[in-house]
């Protein structure tokens, strides 16, 4: 393997939080999840939603979605049986 080229500047990411969703258990370590991707990702090169002030509609991740390299998703979710590949938040 050669030396890593020079890091592009179109990199964003994108990382939605959810730590209460009505009905489901919270998920007490997303905001920790989100301080960790903090501490590696440059402030203008990442996409928050699930914070106060930040929603995180399904419309809102879909708008990101294009623009972003990678999205992490710290949330509930579910599969569909019939197909298990598919998965979607819950």
């Amino acid at each position: 393997m050669g030396t890593p080229g020079p890091p592009t500047t179109s990199f964003k990411m994108m990382t939605v939080v959810q730590p209460n969703t009505q009905g489901y258990g919270a998920l007490r370590h997303t905001l920790k999840e989100l301080a960790m991707v903090k501490q590696h990702i440059p402030s203008k090169n990442l996409v928050i939603l699930g914070t106060p002030g930040k929603t995180a509609t399904v419309e809102d991740v879909c708008k990101h979605l294009p623009d972003v390299s990678i999205a992490h998703f710290a949330c509930h979710a579910s599969r569909l049986r019939n197909t298990p590949r598919q998965c979607h938040p819950s």
